[in-house]
């Protein structure tokens, strides 16, 4: 599953996912937008978790 770009499953456009806990051993890159793409995103290193007002629609791990 690395490198490839992960949609969140029950995100809207109206409502993101919020909260987000890396709990992998590998780095994820987190997106507000869906297909990993826009200016807005947060790297989480392994174990990070963020709190409630944090949006994410997708994901990618390195």
């Amino acid at each position: 599953m690395n490198g490839e770009c992960i949609d969140l499953p029950h995100t809207t456009d109206l409502i993101p996912g919020h909260s987000p806990w890396n709990r992998t051993a590998s780095t994820a890159t987190i997106f507000t937008e869906y297909d990993c793409e826009g200016d807005n995103y947060i790297v989480m290193n392994p174990g990070k978790k963020l709190g409630l007002l944090v949006s994410v629609r997708s994901v990618i791990f390195n």
